[in-house]
This record gives structure tokens, sequence and C-alpha cells, in this order.
């Protein structure tokens, strides 16, 4: 299991880092471009909106169908079928809702709002198709679907936004749209295969199977709603409580573009871990050693992407973003600080769903929410944009300290203080490293960065963060 777990992150990781920043920087960057800060604030803030409403359109059925189907391979056709007849209903459910919730907010955008509820839509619908693959143990085949769908994006909307005569004229609503239309071609490539493999069957309406399904969700749909409101209710707040609202969510979302793309890694390891971990737990296998190969590489990357921003926020704001965004880098800084907790909590968070902690998962997540939602209120009306990523920093961090000892106490890994020891040692040399270089090596900004980057890989090999002998277990995928 740990050599089937390298070889699909490995896949997953290199992939992923090619195809979806391409997509994230060289698409979604272009069109906040095209249309100006305040036209994709209103976007953005529709979008969070709406996404903290996805515990309608999926109230944990994505973990629900991963753990179950990984622990019950045989029972796959009579698990999924009652799964997908109630994600049909629930879509349609999800709509009016989204629309409703909408209009009590103020916002009236309906075109966009019922667009984006179209994209959340087709989206959980395609992750759960994926998700049924990988827990049915075609592991490469969900590593490669999950860069399809945006794939096809970066084909179809890239011709739009770059090579288009009428590129100047396209707007949100087109931009919307497009996703929609890629989703639905993403899905129908998708369950062509699945019909291939046999892991695939018709929807069944029968109330009985969706509410039992249904109720053994439910606890992951609290995960589902706590989670959303984690990572998007800031755009909602600083649109709501400063004056130039929506242009100050346009702002913040220049710079949480970088979380997206660097939280992909974490959420791609929390995605692969959960069924590899729940199959474990089932044999009653003990899951230390694939949960410390994760958590370290987890580090070594998240860690290593938090300095680069940090230390080159201002450059890398100068390639992809108008002079008019310049003035705002150093949020990038600040934001970025968030996805080293954020990325290690993903393998600690898909390990207590796995093991059916779900109470205890909640509850941290319900705390750590109230902490930040009252930070927010305090800090924002003053401090602006900033504050709220400052507040998202030290909430995850609490949030991941809570973690850790959740996952102890339940007896399933533990954390040796020289394990503690080698990692502060390492974050200190790396940040000197990452100094060093930036301030008495004067060359260009992409070697600069291309130097540290190497030297840092070199110090993560010395303080054991990385391990030689798992590194030849990449490199030596197939033999």
């Amino acid at each position: 299991m740990k050599r089937e777990f390298l070889v699909n992150i490995f896949f997953l990781v290199v992939i992923n880092f090619i195809v979806k920043p391409l997509y994230i920087f060289g698409i979604d960057a272009r069109v906040q471009n095209l249309v100006g800060p305040e036209n994709y604030g209103v976007y953005f803030v529709l979008y969070d909106l709406i996404f903290l409403i996805q515990v309608v359109n999926d109230p944990g059925l994505q973990s629900y169908t991963s753990k179950t189907i990984a622990q019950d391979r045989k029972n796959l056709t009579s698990h999924l079928s009652g799964i997908l007849g109630l994600k049909l209903l629930l879509g349609l459910l999800y709509f009016i809702v989204s629309i409703v919730i909408s209009m009590v907010m103020g916002y009236h955008n309906y075109n966009l709002i019922f667009g984006i509820s179209c994209i959340f839509f087709l989206s959980t619908l395609y992750i759960l198709l994926r998700t049924v693959l990988s827990s049915s143990g075609y592991y490469r085949w969900d590593s490669f679907f999950s860069i399809v769908d945006k794939l096809i994006m970066l084909l179809v909307i890239g011709y739009m936004v770059w090579l288009s005569p009428d590129y100047k004229q396209f707007g949100v609503e087109m931009f919307i749209y497009s996703q929609v239309a890629c989703y639905l071609v993403a899905i129908i490539i998708l369950l062509g295969l699945m019909l291939r493999l046999k892991v695939i069957t018709m929807p069944r309406f029968d109330s009985g199977a969706m509410k039992s399904v249904l109720k053994q969700s439910l606890p992951y749909s609290f995960i589902i709603l706590l989670t959303a409101a984690y990572m998007r209710i800031d755009a909602i707040m600083i649109q709501k409580l400063l004056p130039d609202g929506y242009y100050q969510a346009g702002l913040y979302a220049a710079s949480y573009r970088f979380v997206d793309a660097a939280n992909m890694v974490g959420y791609l390891f929390g995605a692969l871990l959960l069924p590899m971990y729940a199959f474990m737990i089932a044999k009653k296998e003990s899951v230390q050693d694939l949960f410390s190969i994760a958590f370290r590489l987890l580090w070594v990357m998240s860690f290593g992407i938090m300095l680069v921003a940090s230390f080159y926020h201002r450059e890398i704001f100068g390639i992809f973003y108008s002079k008019e965004y310049l003035a705002n880098s150093p949020l990038l800084s600040v934001l970025m600080m968030s996805i080293v907790p954020l990325s290690l909590s993903y393998s600690l968070g898909s390990l207590m769903q796995a093991s059916s902690n779900i109470r205890n998962l909640n509850f941290l997540l319900i705390v750590g929410l109230i902490i930040n939602v009252c930070l927010n209120f305090i800090f924002i009306p003053t401090y602006g944009a900033i504050a709220a990523a400052w507040n998202t920093f030290f909430t995850e961090m609490l949030l991941l300290i809570g973690l850790v000892f959740a996952n102890m106490k339940n007896g399933l890994i533990t954390l040796n203080l020289g394990d503690l020891a080698w990692m502060l040692i390492s974050a200190l040399c790396s940040i000197a490293i990452f100094f060093c270089i930036k301030e008495f090596i004067q060359i260009p900004f992409i070697f600069q960065v291309s130097l540290s980057i190497f030297v840092y890989l070199i110090s993560m090999i010395f303080s054991k963060m990385l391990k030689i002998n798992e590194l030849k277990n990449l490199i030596f995928i197939n033999k």
C-alpha cells in the first residue's frame, strides 16, 4: 500500500502541478486581468457564497462513498445506485437553495448564481465518479482524471481569452458557462471509462435506500459545511465589512488564487489517502508508515511553496497581474503562510474520517470557525483584507494542533519529539537559505528561486524530511 501510494501521489502531483497551475494562472488570472478587480470581485464573492452551501449539494457523499466502497467493494453496485439517485435529487435542491439564500443575502445576479451552482453540481458529480474509481482500486485512472476537466478548460477557455479576436469582450458570465460546458464533456468521457470498467450503474430513486445513504453520510456533511466556511467565508466578510467591498474582495482573490493552486497538493493527498486509510483500518493494519510518508512529503512541499511566496511575492505579482495589483502583493505572503497547516491537516483529517472519528473532527472545525469569524469581525473593519489572512493562519494552526492530538489520542499515529525537532531545524535552515540567496546572490529572479528550491531540497534530504529510499521508489517506479 505504501508503494501504491508513492506511485500515485507522484503521478498526481506531477501532472497536477503542470495542468492546474496553467489553468489557475493562465486562465483564471487572465480573466481577472480582463474584467478588472471589481467585476471579478462580484464573481469571487458569489462563488464563495454558493460554495458555502455545498453541504446541500454534497452532504458528505464523497467521503461516505470513498470509505464505504473501499471497505465493501463486492457490493459496489448496490451502494452506488442509491448514492447516484440521492446525488441527482440533492442537485435539484441545491439550485433552489442557492437562489433563495442569494436573495436573502441581497445578491440578485441570478444568471451568475445559477451558472455557478451548475459548476458546483457538475464538479462534485465528477469528483464523486472519480471517488468510485479510486475506491474500487483504480487509483491510477483516478489520478489521470484529476486533470481531465482542467485540461479541457485550458483548451476551450484558453482559446477564448488568449487567441480569440474578441477576447477583450470576454466577461464573467461567459467564463462561468464555459466552465459548465467543459465539465459536461469531462463527465461524459469519465462515464465512458466507467462503463468499460463496469464500475457504474443506473441511479436508483428508492426512498429507503436514499434515506439510508443520507443518514450514514450526514455526519460527513458537517465536515463539508465547516471546511467550506473555513476556506470561503473571508471574501464574503470582506465584501460586507468594507465600504469598497467588491473591489477589496477582488484584490483578495488575486492572492487567494495562489492558495487555491497550492491547496491542490494537500487536497490530492487527502483524497488519495482516505480510501487507503479506510482499507487498511478495515484490515486492521497499521497506518503509521503511510501517514509518516504523507506527512513529511506534505511538509516539504507546502513549506517550500510558502517560502517562495513569502520571499518573492512582489515578483510573482509582477508576472501575473497588472500594476494596480502590485501594492497588495504583501497580502500573498501572509495568506500563503496558511498553506502549511492547511496541507498537513488534510492527512490528519482524512485519517479521522477513515476511522469514523467524525464527531471530534466536527468539534475541532466548529471551534476553529467560531474563532475565525470573531477575529474577522474585530479586525477586518480596521485593518482590511490582510487581517483576514492573519486570522486564517492563526485558526489553521489551532486546527492542525487539535487534529494531531485527536489522532494521537485514538492511537492511530505517533509523533515523537525527535521528528518535531528536525522539522523545526529544517524550517529555520530553509528560511536562512532563502534569505541569504535573495539578499546576497544578485542573479535574475527566476534563477534565485530555482537555486533556493534546489538548496532547500538538499537541506530536506540532510534533515531526513525527504528520505533517499522513498525517492528511489518514485524514480524507479516501474522497476
